[in-house]
């Protein structure tokens, strides 16, 4: 029998999914717009706009991980906290800004307030296992939908208040989310022992790093964002510029787009999971982006061909950030779960900047064209990278787990701060499973 979520669970998410979602807006609401209407600021060039979108995704990678484990230290709850404010502070000077510089030290501001692994951390720690997997379904959901209302309402917001009230609009969603944490969302245990928690980190990023399957994704959810940073830091001026359509009506072209993308990308994405067929599917994904980048390159003058090009793109990296997504959490063994997914976001995060920091410097020094080549290139290796990429089925990585649960790899005094008796039933369930799955064979 399914145990429904508790009523304290339905607070908690629904309070920490409003935070993740007014915060995740005010994050991609930016990128449609800033080098369209950054160009304005004093000393504005190709290559500091793009460095203004880049350096959002550094500062986010390099405060991923550290801030999840302080947050085990200090609590989540402090913890979010301050990564609100030091995005609200950031968002302040951003909108106050009459230079790029400006611009650059605000977006680092915003990005070091990195809460999104305090916020996982904290949903696994207040919903019993069962209902997790659920929570966080929920949850990846709506980024999508997020992603979407944002960078279609971006370019009428920003027509309307400009650059400047955006990054205001932003700083009032951040203060929002700050009263929703105060009022709603409960204190959680501390760990005690900071020594075994660096241990527990140490021990947990070794076998992370050795895992070559999980870095393959690592590095293909990187390689994922440097596309879709740099073709959206020329994209937008492209179809303005070009006279396609005028800014503040781009939105009439994503919101038809991304729809369209998102019901083809969700039909494929569940037919394949039944399939089995990953690795080919992600390189079908990877050659569609190499032939949306030459589209891109070749229909200046087409309308029609730049949005079917736009289209292609759109599916394919829906289709790949979702296979990517489910291939990446079937690796996570239990209790590396959170430093898994600090890495993964970190990576993310990377792949931001990278693209917003190539993207901006080929801008400027080499022209439209050079960006989509080295979307190319990029595509380029992923495939290189994904010809040796090999998944096993999932009784083969249920095999996997059970033996390093066996192998006692892990101390359990290392991790009895993380680890709940829930946590330790639903591993020991992995042995049953398994013997089931060669059963069934």
């Amino acid at each position: 029998m399914k145990e429904k979520i508790s009523k304290k669970e339905f607070k908690i998410v629904f309070s920490l999914g409003s935070v993740f979602t007014l915060r995740t807006f005010s994050t991609f609401m930016t990128l449609p717009v800033i080098v369209s209407y950054g160009g304005n600021l004093k000393d504005s060039t190709g290559f500091l706009l793009g460095l203004a979108i880049g350096i959002y995704g550094l500062t986010q990678a390099v405060f991923q991980i550290p801030i999840g484990m302080i947050s085990d230290r200090f609590g989540r709850k402090k913890l979010i906290m301050v990564g609100l404010f030091i995005f609200i502070t950031g968002s302040v000077v951003s909108a106050f800004s009459k230079s790029i510089w400006g611009l650059i030290i605000g977006r680092a501001l915003q990005g070091s307030g990195a809460i999104s692994s305090a916020m996982i951390a904290n949903i696994s720690d207040s919903i019993r296992e069962r209902n997790r997997i659920k929570m966080k379904v929920t949850i990846g959901i709506n980024f999508f939908f997020i992603f979407i209302l944002a960078i279609i309402f971006s370019p009428i917001i920003t027509y309307f208040v400009g650059l400047r009230g955006l990054f205001f609009i932003s700083s009032i969603f951040a203060i929002m989310s700050m009263l929703i944490v105060v009022f709603f969302i409960p204190d959680q245990k501390l760990l005690t022992e900071l020594k075994s928690q660096n241990q527990f980190f140490k021990i947990s990023m070794k076998n992370i790093i050795k895992n070559h399957r999980l870095m393959k994704l690592n590095f293909g959810i990187c390689f994922l964002h440097i596309l879709l940073i740099s073709d959206f830091t020329v994209l937008p001026l492209t179809i303005s510029s070009k006279g396609f359509l005028p800014i503040e009506k781009n939105w009439k072209l994503y919101l038809i787009i991304l729809f369209l993308s998102f019901m083809i990308a969700l039909i494929i994405s569940t037919a394949l999971e039944k399939t089995k067929k990953i690795k080919q599917a992600l390189l079908v994904c990877t050659i569609l982006f190499i032939f949306s980048e030459i589209i891109f390159m070749s229909s200046f003058s087409r309308f029609f061909i730049f949005s079917f090009g736009l289209q292609i793109f759109l599916i394919a990296f829906n289709i790949m950030e979702t296979l990517i997504q489910t291939l990446a959490k079937k690796e996570y063994f239990l209790q590396q779960k959170y430093i898994a997914m600090g890495m993964y976001y970190s990576f993310q995060c990377f792949g931001i900047m990278i693209g917003g920091i190539l993207g901006g410097w080929l801008l400027e020094y080499q022209g439209i064209h050079s960006v989509f080549i080295l979307c190319i290139i990029v595509s380029l290796i992923w495939i290189f990278i994904g010809l040796s990429f090999y998944y096993p089925e999932d009784a083969e990585i249920l095999d996997l787990k059970v033996k390093e649960l066996n192998n006692k790899r892990y101390d359990l005094n290392l991790m009895k701060d993380r680890i709940t008796s829930e946590d330790v039933i639903q591993e020991l369930l992995l042995d049953k499973k398994n013997e089931n799955l060669r059963q069934n064979r």
